[in-house]
């Protein structure tokens, strides 16, 4: 699978679309950088949620019956980080699964790039 031809999973309907739009090309790098920007951006969404669920206790202390209102607030706040770490954890998995496409992605970058060039200078 290594020697095959990037350019192979392209139509020549796709190759045309690609030279009327060169700007487009950076696009199949692009997915990756804001994959992990994302991934990130969710951890941090999850130890925020942990950690206020930890904080919300201490504010309703003193009210009448907060005690029960904490305790669900705090329940619900606490799973909801749970499950984004669970989804993180998901989607890293499914990162490792996925970094054979961006390789290919860089691939058929290259020598679709190198395609097209050749094809100008004619």
């Amino acid at each position: 699978m290594k020697n095959r031809n990037p350019l192979d999973v392209l139509s020549e309907e796709e190759i045309d679309y690609y030279r009327e739009n060169p700007d487009e090309i950076h696009e199949l790098l692009n997915r990756e950088t804001v994959r992990k920007k994302m991934i990130g951006f969710i951890v941090l969404v999850a130890v925020t949620l942990v950690t206020v669920s930890k904080a919300i206790p201490y504010l309703f202390e003193d009210i009448p019956g907060g005690s029960f209102v904490s305790e669900v607030v705090v329940d619900l706040i606490f799973e909801m980080g749970a499950a984004l770490m669970g989804a993180v954890a998901t989607l890293l998995f499914i990162e490792v699964t996925q970094a054979r496409q961006y390789e290919e992605n860089k691939q058929l970058y290259r020598a679709l790039k190198a395609k097209l060039k050749i094809e100008k200078k004619r």
